[in-house]
């Protein structure tokens, strides 16, 4: 049972499943927020739950081919609230416990994480990290195809300016990206077809999500979609080959979630979370908004 949850299913079989729930512990000072992490491999029909560390909060997971799990959790010090929280990545293989990846493994050094982001393209883990307390531009990419073993080192930024990671393409070597470029003012949505070793310049946005953020999802199908919550309030879609983007859909009530897509890699539909007001309390569902056959 949780107030909320997020459900992440891996992308070789459906019958591993991550679930985590979120609870605001009401006897706690602050409402201190609670999460716990369950696993099944059997599609749901029985849990185990994944020991967490005390005053970890899970903020991230991602798996790779071979059943490997991938988890990020934020650890808040009870004793100094004026300190930024920390990150930790952890990993369980074969099903098995969490064990932690050291942030040597990511950095080359000793020391601690700040916010942590995955993405999983099904073979190749991509980790985008900034290192505990930096005081300065400290952004970091790393990749591994080795259930995290070994990381390799990829550029983080584009023409000097920090480079978002924002999808990848399942089963390839494709990513997609954005930066803001200090020099122009302007969102550069950005592609790299090399496990993140290069960068290109995909098409303008038709509005600049200024310092908004971009988000996205790239198909197997090659088309991309993309939305933000800057100037604009709709999603975007680059058809393969396409030199513009396309509005296809308003945004949803609430969060973008995912979009879905069929057996031949074409999108089918757009996942959201629907917000509903109802006598001053706020509940959560879903909300999805179908495609037709015609869109790329």
């Amino acid at each position: 049972m949780g107030e909320t949850c997020r459900i992440f299913v891996s992308p070789a079989d459906a019958n591993n499943i991550a679930l985590v729930t979120y609870d605001s512990c009401a006897s706690c000072t602050g409402e201190t927020l609670t999460t716990q992490a369950y696993l099944s491999v059997n599609g749901g029909a029985a849990w185990s739950e994944l020991a967490l560390p005390p005053s970890n909060i899970v903020v991230d997971i991602a798996w790779t081919y071979g059943s490997t799990l991938f988890l990020v959790t934020e650890h808040t010090s009870q004793a100094d609230t004026s300190l930024p929280p920390t990150f930790s990545l952890f990993t369980s293989r074969s099903n098995g416990p969490l064990t932690e990846i050291p942030a040597r493994q990511l950095t080359g050094h000793s020391g601690e994480l700040g916010p942590v982001a995955l993405q999983s393209s099904g073979a190749t883990l991509y980790v985008s990290f900034n290192v505990a307390f930096c005081t300065r531009a400290c952004l970091s990419h790393v990749r591994s195809n080795d259930d995290g073993r070994t990381w390799t080192p990829i550029p983080a930024s584009y023409q000097g300016n920090p480079l978002v990671i924002a999808a990848t393409r399942p089963n390839s070597n494709t990513l997609i990206g954005w930066t803001h470029l200090s020099q122009s003012n302007a969102t550069v949505m950005l592609r790299s077809d090399d496990n993140g070793s290069s960068w290109q310049a995909l098409p303008a946005l038709p509005r600049d999500p200024e310092s908004g953020g971009v988000l996205a999802v790239a198909m197997p199908d090659n088309a991309i979609y993309a939305w933000s919550f800057g100037q604009a309030n709709v999603v975007y879609a680059l058809p393969d080959g396409a030199t513009e983007w396309q509005i296809v859909a308003p945004l949803p009530a609430g969060t973008p979630v995912t979009v879905q897509y069929d057996a031949g890699g074409h999108a089918v539909a757009f996942w959201g979370q629907a917000h509903d007001l109802n006598e001053n309390v706020l509940t959560s569902g879903l909300e999805y908004y179908p495609l037709p056959a015609s869109t790329p």
